[in-house]
């Protein structure tokens, strides 16, 4: 691949991610409250 290719390939990796990028955050923090919730109730 050149690296025009791979410039290409990677704007299209980032507009995707950008577009799921609220959900993923969503779920990000979701999951690190519910394990900073569970490592409370361990101590």
């Amino acid at each position: 691949m050149t690296a025009g290719q791979w410039l290409h390939a990677d704007s299209i990796v980032i507009f995707r991610m950008e577009r799921h990028w609220y959900s993923l955050h969503v779920w990000m923090v979701c999951c690190g409250f519910g394990m900073l919730e569970m490592e409370n109730r361990l101590w």
